[in-house]
């Protein structure tokens, strides 16, 4: 996806973690987290990507 600020750099990931580190990467850079932070922020992501997956894409049975 082309950033508007930089239209000719193009993000190509073929992971989630690749997704996520670099997400982690802006997070700190931005000043929003300290450098030491985005792996406790990245294995609680995790653990609530976890939990709202299997809740939100339960299958569902007979209307319920």
């Amino acid at each position: 996806m082309p950033l508007p600020i930089l239209p000719d750099i193009v993000l190509q990931y073929t992971s989630f973690k690749q997704i996520t580190d670099d997400i982690s990467d802006a997070r700190v850079y931005g000043g929003i987290q300290l450098p030491h932070e985005p792996g406790a922020d990245a294995q609680f992501g995790h653990a609530i990507g976890i939990a709202v997956y299997k809740k939100k894409f339960n299958r569902v049975h007979n209307g319920d």
